[in-house]
């Protein structure tokens, strides 16, 4: 499977680990739900490009070690409840084009290592 789309489909619940297991995802939308819960560890889906969780009830934090960075080129993660957001130190590798955290909760500073991402 490498495309899972699925917006604006009233989508309730958690997104369940077995999510996890779909390592040649290359974009996963699911964006206008009504998801709650943790965001999931995408870090072993190395194909991954699109990410779309925006619009849904997902909290907590995004930590640096949860998405495959080398991988993506749109993260978007808008209208949750989002506290905390994390880049790896080394972000010479990302190429991300798109990152669009508005309308969460996030509580820190934005990292230093925000702006080495000439791409965005």
């Amino acid at each position: 499977l490498e495309y899972f789309v699925l917006n604006s489909n009233g989508l309730t619940g958690t997104l369940h680990k077995e999510f996890e297991e779909l390592k040649q995802l290359k974009m996963l939308y699911l964006q206008q739900n009504k998801l709650a819960g943790s965001i999931i560890n995408t870090s072993n889906m190395r194909e991954m490009e699109y990410l779309d969780l925006s619009e849904n009830r997902f909290v907590g934090a995004v930590t640096d070690n949860m998405l495959p960075w080398e991988s993506l080129k749109e993260v978007k993660m808008s209208s949750n409840f989002i506290t905390r957001f994390a880049l790896p130190s080394n972000t010479g590798n990302i190429h991300m084009q798109v990152l669009d955290l508005s309308r969460n909760e996030i509580e820190q500073e934005l990292s230093s290592s925000m702006t080495s991402l000439t791409n965005l």
